[in-house]
């Protein structure tokens, strides 16, 4: 697992880690998301051994990444957003040397083990200069599970990716979350709620929300959108039992014609049950009610006040 207890780093005067404190169990896969300078880059390079923290400390598969680096980086595989490949080597060539410098035993046998996990069994004798950024992908993935770590920590690992090699890679992705402790940082929301039963927001150095898909979805009164199509008349004092409905935060009328009567209404629970029977109590015959649940995106921008073109990070973040 990791443990991280009141982690912060700072760069000068810069605080790009503010007072974290989190915990991933063993067999999920959480993700990381934040806007631009969130922190989230800052917060894997201390996981990973690469920075110290000023205060606070961090423990992989409970080693002190600072006490004990070797050891906790031993339990660690990473594959940074830039990989670091050699492009003269071929696949094999290149996790041969990864092995031997984490003096594997059974060298081989791992590999190969990672190859074909990773669906590049076929390509091992190529150059990893001439293959394609979706197999250069597929060898960070690899190299960072050759020595079969406890944790995996993973920056955008699916970048670049075609539709086919996408699915191949988050199957693996799962897979592997079943006895390891993942972290996927990653600016697709559909990638974070096709992978993970968790995510973590980190906003200005902060962790802003934390939870389930579920969680995240409704947390600080995100909402339930419904578009509902009446058949009648809806009246004023039907508008206003419409709105005095449990839960109902907001009614948007976009008129009637033939009878027809359209409106929106955001509350913060399921209302399927409450709009059916105020339908019929108004003798209005119900159309269509289609519920579109608020998205992770949504909470996202929320929380972080950005937009959704901001849903990246940087390499100085």
């Amino acid at each position: 697992m990791i443990d991280v207890k009141n982690i912060s780093k700072r760069y000068g005067n810069i605080v790009a880690v503010d007072d974290v404190s989190l915990q991933v169990e063993s067999g999920s896969i959480v993700g990381l998301l934040g806007p631009n300078g969130a922190g989230k880059t800052s917060l894997i390079r201390v996981l990973t051994g690469f920075h110290h923290p000023n205060e606070g400390r961090a423990f992989v598969d409970s080693v002190d990444v600072v006490k004990d680096s070797v050891e906790a980086r031993k339990r660690i595989g990473y594959v940074p957003e830039s990989l670091p490949l050699y492009p003269d080597l071929s696949v094999f060539e290149y996790l041969t040397f990864i092995a031997n410098a984490r003096s594997l035993d059974r060298n081989t046998e791992r590999i190969e083990e990672a190859l074909s996990h990773c669906g590049l069994s076929e390509m091992k004798y190529r150059r990893i200069g001439d293959l394609s950024k979706g197999y250069r992908q597929r060898v960070g993935l690899a190299q960072a599970t050759v020595h079969d770590p406890a944790v995996l920590i993973l920056d955008e690992p699916t970048s670049g990716l075609d539709p086919l090699q996408l699915i191949d890679i988050r199957g693996y992705i799962k897979e592997l979350g079943k006895t390891k402790t993942v972290i996927l940082s990653t600016h697709i929301m559909q990638e974070v709620e096709a992978l993970c039963e968790k995510a973590l927001i980190m906003n200005q150095g902060k962790i802003v929300a934390s939870g389930s898909m579920n969680d995240l979805r409704t947390y600080g009164g995100a909402a339930y959108q419904y578009s509902i199509e009446f058949l009648g008349t809806l009246t004023k004092d039907g508008f206003s039992r419409l709105r005095a409905l449990p839960n109902v935060l907001e009614v948007v009328d976009h008129g009637a014609e033939k009878k027809r009567h359209k409106v929106e209404v955001r509350s913060g629970k399921d209302l399927e049950a409450s709009i059916f029977d105020f339908t019929c109590e108004e003798n209005l015959k119900l159309l269509g009610l289609t519920p579109h649940k608020s998205s992770v995106e949504d909470v996202f921008v929320k929380l972080t006040g950005g937009t959704n073109d901001q849903i990246t990070d940087s390499e100085g973040s």
